[in-house]
């Protein structure tokens, strides 16, 4: 993972690229925030 994001902090790509990658990192932590809410919910 690290090492991706080396990767995308050093490259010299296109904006729409970086849109893309922080898009998918967003979209996983809000998956991962999804899944625990409805742990939480599920306990109650």
């Amino acid at each position: 993972m690290t090492q991706i994001f080396h990767l995308y902090i050093n490259s010299s790509e296109t904006i729409l690229f970086k849109i893309y990658f922080l898009s998918i990192i967003l979209d996983h932590r809000i998956k991962n925030n999804w899944i625990v809410n409805e742990q939480k919910n599920i306990d109650r």
